[in-house]
């Protein structure tokens, strides 16, 4: 149908008709045969803008008296404009607007073709800066489609009263203040795009340390790419070494780049310097359009996010003002990168949390890392394991004998991890209920938190500071530090109901902008950007097509 409607609306012929609201209506009346569509909501917005035009009379609401209004104008901007977005201004068709009014004096017909255009780029635009161009639950199953979309025919009414559109694009935008700084380093981005096409690759070769020994070409095409890539980088001059100048501006990198900061160049350091500003403006454009997939309410709420990419969490609130605030940061261990293992993403609330608790062995690890095991002497002693019929703090506990342990081959039996120093579990989980039954937990092995790259657990979230996200959930609710201190030192399992819940988001952000305006890159460890990126159609071969020819594919 959009190959229809284009040829319709660009290439109909200029029969005599006395005036645009003729061609108005001869385009939204022309019989488009039902296809696949392949611009998102299209079939939705179409049905909608006849409906619209149909009760007006088909007068147009971007002309008066013949001229293309102010309103059109700033929206023909705006929709130049998409990029600031991470949006492409040619799904918009501002090329094909730009082009009818350029035209010195474009008769009625061509104001019918930029008039229907407008319309339809607007709603488009409005929708997918609000929602997304492509729906989360085709790419991550535990993240519905939370927003709604505004009433195609509302939005064109409020143009119609004189609503100024740019500032409704503006209230389509996501509040929250990691999509607004992302945003603003967009702008900078696109205005000041650096020609990278011509970049000639840093040559990677043996590990550099500071103080190494190193050939002129290398510090020199070092020191030109960290002048690109580092913000207010310290001047570098060659003195044979790898100096202190240079050495403080990589570290200074490997920040911005999600890497360990020991001033180390190694092969991920090379690679990084390798990757130019369009790789990291795609980062940045799949990173919008999963901001774009969160529920609004969030931004009004104490919520946790977990950025798988990052090995980061954050607890965010509201100040006095409304401003939202990063008050609790952690390190944290996410799933590893095989398929069965990845971290989920998804919004659930956090309703309660244990202190001490026990694990509960899930079947799947018990049957695929422990079943082949349990027949060892002192299994069950060394890992602390037992046997029980149920999961509850009360059931109770059979020996480990032959015959109980063929039973739990059978089946017969689930195996538990006593709590104390020694469980999987740390000192304490936070449960937010989810079909994935993923939760938040420590973990006694704190040397992984060392690691630059941390995803070892199935996928599970391993927290690296317990105590201060349990004074973080639990202080608002009336406890003080002394209370969860007493329960962390207590022998027993505790479980504490939350009065109110706290929404926790798992989320993929491989670009953000932090609290100090830095731009920070993290590696694609799943896969994920790739994949929605080739669904936006923003690949660099796609992107390389011609904008119709993409818009039809």
């Amino acid at each position: 149908m959009l190959r229809q409607f284009l040829a319709v609306i660009c290439f109909l012929p200029a029969v005599a008709l006395a005036n645009i609201s003729d061609f108005i209506a001869q385009n939204l009346n022309d019989d488009l045969p039902a296809e696949t569509l392949q611009l998102p909501r299209f079939s939705d917005h179409y049905s909608h803008l006849v409906n619209f035009y149909e009760f007006r009379d088909y007068q147009p609401i971007w002309y008066i008296n013949g001229e293309l209004s102010e309103q059109a104008q700033q929206l023909l901007q705006a929709l130049k404009q998409a990029s600031y977005n991470g949006l492409r201004p040619e799904d918009y068709f501002a090329d094909i607007i730009d082009m009818i009014a350029a035209q010195p004096s474009h008769g009625e017909l061509s104001k019918s073709r930029a008039e229907l255009l407008l319309s339809l780029g607007f709603l488009q635009y409005v929708a997918d800066v609000k929602v997304g161009r492509t729906p989360p639950t085709a790419h991550h199953q535990g993240i519905p489609e939370l927003v709604e979309l505004d009433d195609p025919g509302q939005l064109l009414q409020r143009i119609s009263d004189g609503e100024d559109p740019v500032a409704i694009l503006a209230q389509a935008e996501p509040p929250s203040s990691l999509y607004q700084r992302l945003k603003k380093a967009m702008i900078t981005i696109v205005n000041n795009r650096l020609d990278t096409e011509q970049w000639l690759p840093v040559p990677s070769g043996k590990t550099l340390h500071p103080g190494d020994q190193i050939t002129t070409v290398l510090y020199q095409s070092i020191a030109e790419r960290l002048a690109e890539l580092v913000p207010a980088a310290e001047p570098m001059t060659f003195a044979g070494t790898y100096d202190q100048a240079m050495v403080a501006n990589i570290k200074r990198f490997q920040l911005l780049n999600g890497l360990g900061q020991d001033g180390v160049i190694g092969k991920r350091t090379y690679e990084a310097l390798n990757k130019d500003w369009f790789a990291r403006e795609q980062q940045m454009i799949a990173t919008m359009e999963r901001l774009r997939w969160l529920p609004r309410e969030i931004v009004d709420t104490r919520y946790i996010l977990v950025n798988v990419p990052s090995f980061t969490m954050y607890g965010i609130e509201a100040d006095s003002q409304g401003e939202q605030q990063l008050t609790f940061e952690s390190d944290v261990i996410v799933g590893k990168s095989y398929r069965r293992y990845r971290t989920p993403l998804f919004v659930a609330d956090m309703t309660y949390m244990v202190f001490n608790p026990y694990w509960n062995v899930p079947n799947s690890i018990l049957r695929r890392e422990y079943i082949p095991h349990v027949d060892k002497p002192g299994f069950f002693e060394e890992h602390n394991f037992q046997l029980v019929k149920y999961f509850s703090k009360t059931a109770e506990v059979f020996p480990p004998t032959p015959e109980n342990i063929a039973a739990l081959k059978r089946g017969e039996f689930l195996l538990r991890q006593s709590n104390g120093p020694h469980n999987a579990l740390g000192e304490a989980k936070f449960i937010f209920p989810n079909s994935n039954n993923v939760y938040l937990h420590g973990t006694p092995a704190k040397s992984l938190f060392a690691k630059e790259r941390r995803d070892f657990s199935h996928g599970c979230i391993r927290v690296g500071d317990v105590p201060g996200l349990a004074n973080w959930v639990l202080n608002p609710e009336g406890w003080d530090a002394a209370a969860i201190d007493e329960e962390f030192a207590a022998d027993g399992a505790k479980v504490v109901s939350l009065k109110t819940a706290i929404t926790v988001g798992i989320i993929y952000l491989t670009a953000i902008v932090d609290d100090e305006d830095n731009l920070i890159f993290h590696n694609d460890i799943y896969g994920h950007d790739a994949r929605l990126l080739k669904e936006l159609g923003m690949t660099s071969e796609q992107i390389m097509l011609p904008a119709v020819e993409r818009a039809l594919q």
